[in-house]
């Protein structure tokens, strides 16, 4: 089977997440999607940090799709190769996709154990932009040569969304899917 991995803090998850996470999954014929939202991410301050919410709000995002609370469960830091350990066990025999945003993917080698990452999973990432894909592409040949990685780059029409703009502005609640909308009103967040 072909998985694919998505994690992030989904704080709140927005219909830019959803639109990429669809793409690839298309794009890649995944057999199977598993979206993590981490507990405490090592690269970023959490600023809602009730994982109950946020764990909540992701499977309401993403109800096609599983939703696991692997990350929330272990707290502290969440570290991506402590996942994909978790998952290749799990999955033996199973093909792993990584799938991160280019931000992420230009910066993989700053994070903890980045051959293991590598020799777990195929590492998804898209160009939003054309500008880009040049640094992606020597990247991916950097992480090969280095590494050994397998990395893929498909190209998505850019969908500018920020959960922080969420946060701040409640106008911008059309970003998110009627359900998590709901939710948030419902228990009051990001007041």
């Amino acid at each position: 089977m072909k998985i694919g991995i998505f994690g992030g803090t989904f704080n709140p998850p927005h219909n830019g997440h959803r639109f990429l996470v669809d793409h690839v999954v298309r794009h890649m014929k995944f057999d199977r999607m598993i979206i993590v939202p981490s507990y405490l991410p090592p690269h970023k301050e959490v600023t809602q940090n009730d994982p109950v919410h946020r764990l909540a709000m992701t499977r309401l995002a993403f109800p096609d799709y599983t939703v696991s609370d692997m990350e929330l469960m272990r707290k502290g830091k969440s570290y991506t190769v402590d996942t994909l350990r978790i998952l290749s066990r799990e999955n033996p025999g199973d093909s792993l996709y990584f799938l991160c945003g280019s931000d992420m993917f230009l910066s993989m080698e700053t994070w903890r154990d980045p051959a293991g990452i590598f020799s777990l999973a195929t590492i998804v990432t898209v160009a939003r932009e054309r500008w880009v894909y040049p640094k992606l592409l020597w990247k991916k040949w950097y992480y090969y040569r280095k590494y050994r990685a397998h990395c893929k780059i498909i190209f998505v029409r850019p969908y500018i969304l920020s959960s922080s703009v969420i946060r701040c502005n409640k106008a911008s609640m059309d970003q998110v899917t009627p359900a998590v909308k709901h939710y948030i009103m419902e228990h009051k967040l990001y007041d």
